[in-house]
Protein backbone atom coordinates (compact mmCIF):
# COMPACT_ATOMS: atom_id res chain seq x y z
CA UNK A 1 0.00 0.00 0.00
CA UNK A 2 0.96 3.17 -0.81
CA UNK A 3 1.64 6.39 1.46
CA UNK A 4 -1.72 9.05 1.38
CA UNK A 5 -1.28 12.73 0.30
CA UNK A 6 -1.45 14.90 2.89
CA UNK A 7 -1.35 18.78 2.84
CA UNK A 8 -2.24 21.39 1.07
CA UNK A 9 -1.84 21.14 -2.70
CA UNK A 10 1.15 23.18 -3.29
CA UNK A 11 2.78 21.35 0.49
CA UNK A 12 6.23 20.66 0.05
CA UNK A 13 5.68 17.17 1.81
CA UNK A 14 3.64 16.00 -0.85
CA UNK A 15 6.46 15.79 -3.17
CA UNK A 16 8.12 13.77 -0.21
CA UNK A 17 5.20 11.81 -0.38
CA UNK A 18 5.54 11.12 -3.95
CA UNK A 19 9.34 10.06 -3.58
CA UNK A 20 8.34 7.80 -0.75
CA UNK A 21 5.35 6.33 -3.05
CA UNK A 22 7.94 5.11 -6.04
CA UNK A 23 10.40 3.58 -3.88
CA UNK A 24 7.77 1.57 -2.19
CA UNK A 25 6.27 0.51 -5.81
CA UNK A 26 9.40 -0.55 -6.86
CA UNK A 27 9.36 -3.50 -4.02
CA UNK A 28 6.39 -4.60 -5.87
CA UNK A 29 6.86 -8.44 -6.87
CA UNK A 30 2.90 -8.96 -7.45
CA UNK A 31 3.96 -12.59 -5.25
CA UNK A 32 5.30 -11.12 -1.90
CA UNK A 33 5.05 -7.63 -2.25
CA UNK A 34 2.22 -5.92 -3.84
CA UNK A 35 2.00 -2.01 -4.27
CA UNK A 36 -1.32 -0.56 -4.77
CA UNK A 37 -1.93 3.40 -4.87
CA UNK A 38 -5.49 5.13 -4.41
CA UNK A 39 -4.02 8.44 -2.51
CA UNK A 40 -5.80 10.41 -5.55
CA UNK A 41 -9.03 8.90 -4.32
CA UNK A 42 -8.67 11.78 -0.92
CA UNK A 43 -7.99 15.07 -3.12
CA UNK A 44 -10.60 17.14 -4.50
CA UNK A 45 -10.64 18.80 -8.24
CA UNK A 46 -8.60 21.13 -6.99
CA UNK A 47 -5.91 18.74 -5.92
CA UNK A 48 -6.32 19.71 -2.08
CA UNK A 49 -7.72 17.49 0.50
CA UNK A 50 -11.44 17.98 1.59
CA UNK A 51 -11.99 18.21 5.60
CA UNK A 52 -15.01 16.24 5.42
CA UNK A 53 -12.37 13.48 3.76
CA UNK A 54 -9.15 14.29 6.50
CA UNK A 55 -10.03 17.55 8.61
CA UNK A 56 -6.46 18.21 9.33
CA UNK A 57 -4.90 16.95 5.83
CA UNK A 58 -3.66 14.18 7.42
CA UNK A 59 -5.56 11.51 9.59
CA UNK A 60 -8.52 10.51 7.84
CA UNK A 61 -12.02 10.89 8.76
CA UNK A 62 -14.65 8.07 8.90
CA UNK A 63 -15.36 9.09 5.07
CA UNK A 64 -12.06 9.14 4.61
CA UNK A 65 -11.52 5.50 5.96
CA UNK A 66 -14.59 4.60 4.16
CA UNK A 67 -12.89 5.94 0.78
CA UNK A 68 -9.52 3.78 1.89
CA UNK A 69 -11.93 0.91 2.18
CA UNK A 70 -13.37 0.97 -1.11
CA UNK A 71 -10.50 1.31 -2.68
CA UNK A 72 -8.46 -1.42 -1.07
CA UNK A 73 -11.87 -4.05 -1.05
CA UNK A 74 -11.16 -5.13 -4.50
CA UNK A 75 -7.61 -5.39 -4.78
CA UNK A 76 -7.37 -7.43 -1.08
CA UNK A 77 -9.80 -9.50 -2.09
CA UNK A 78 -7.61 -10.52 -5.54
CA UNK A 79 -5.22 -11.61 -3.13
CA UNK A 80 -7.52 -13.61 -0.67
CA UNK A 81 -8.17 -15.64 -3.71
Amino acid sequence: MASSPRGAKDDPQRQQVADINTAISALNDDQHVFYFYFGDQFLGPDGNIPTDVMADALHPTTKGYQIWADAMRDELAKLLK
